[in-house]
Order: structure tokens, then sequence, then C-alpha cells
């Protein structure tokens, strides 16, 4: 009997050896590493003229002037006191054609078009609204609009008060994350969640 159990004793002595245990070597391939979470996209969509109105240069997508019937970007500073001197004139040969993008649904409402849309021009692209009081609206707020226009997979959060500062939200100011707008009370915020994507409030 005691032989059997020393000889039992020895055999498990060889097999769970200290320098081979089970416990230490591993089985199979070691596991992957997690990849990092991916980060959101930050842009804000502009559609800018491609030269300036003035000069007939390339334009700075950092220098621009608000007119009433939309945004012109420019070469450089100088060409902004000539721009408001004569907006028509500037506009013009900042759009010389107009394209239409031809969307089936209102970037306003979200509503399918019929009878009653109108017709509305930003910076060159002429797309239709819902109605006179969408038109109206598109109007107030022509860069998010003309966004969701030639993007309509864009959906709006529905802030608002900006996830920066907590003020209300600006009619035209916004910065899109992923495919999410998020309304903000100054454009200057857009640096923030830039930096930050987090702090844009999504989940």
């Amino acid at each position: 009997m005691l032989s059997s159990t020393f000889a039992a004793v020895g055999l498990l002595s060889l097999w769970f050896s200290p320098h081979d245990s089970p416990l230490r070597t591993p089985i199979g391939p070691p596991p992957a590493p997690r990849a990092a979470p991916r980060k959101p996209v930050v842009r804000v969509p502009i559609h800018p003229n491609s030269t300036c109105p003035v000069m007939g240069k390339p334009i700075s997508k950092a220098l621009r002037v608000d007119v009433a019937r939309g945004r012109i970007w420019l070469c450089c500073k100088g060409c902004r006191a000539q721009v408001l001197a004569d907006p028509e004139a500037a506009w013009n040969a900042a759009y010389p054609t107009v394209r239409p993008v031809g969307n089936e649904r209102c970037p306003v409402t979200g509503r399918a078009l019929d009878e009653r849309a109108v017709e509305v021009t930003v910076q060159g692209r002429s797309f239709r609204v819902a109605d006179a009081t969408a038109a109206e609206a598109a109007r107030r707020a022509p860069q998010r609009t003309l966004a969701k226009a030639l993007e309509p997979q864009l959906v709006e959060v529905g802030n608002l008060r900006c996830p920066i500062d907590g003020q209300p939200v600006a009619e035209d100011a916004f910065v899109v994350v992923d495919d999410r707008i998020v309304r903000l009370s100054r454009e200057e915020h857009v640096a923030a969640i830039e930096a930050e994507p987090e702090r844009a409030g999504l989940r």
C-alpha cells in the first residue's frame, strides 16, 4: 500500500515539476491589446467661395465677412472694407453661379417637401425648405441650414444652451461631432470641443 502511494506521489512530482507547472504555462496565444477608444470627429462644415471677390486670389478660410445674403471669404483683411462698401457686387463676384442641391426633405423641419416648398439660396447653393416660415429660419441660420441641406445625415442634438459656458445658443454658431450638430453660444467655443470632444456633452 505504501509503495503504491509513494509511486503515485513520484509520478505527480514529475508531472507537476516546479519549472513546468500548468498554472504557469500559458494556454493559447496572449490576449490582443485593447484598442484605444475612437476619438470623435469634430468639424464645422463650410462651403466657401473659391476666390476672393475683390482680388481674385485664393481665399483664406480664416478670413470672412457676413453680408445680408450670407458669408463671403476673403484673401486678406484689406478686402473687407471693399466688400462692405458694395456687398451686392461682392456677392455676385464670389458666387457667380448657383448650383441646385436637389434635396428631397426640408433641412429646417425634416419634413418631405410638397407644393408649399420655398427655394432658398445660400453661398451659391439653392435648396428647398418646407414653407415660408422655414425659409425665414434658414435665413437666420444659413450656415447650419446649408450644412443640413448638403449632408442630410446630420442630426440636431437640440440643445438650447451652450455646453461650454451654459449660455443660450446663438442662431448660427455650431459644431458637428461625428454626425450630430451641437449648437454653441459663440463660434469661438469650437476650439474647446476640438481639443476635448467630450465637452460637447454627448454620449
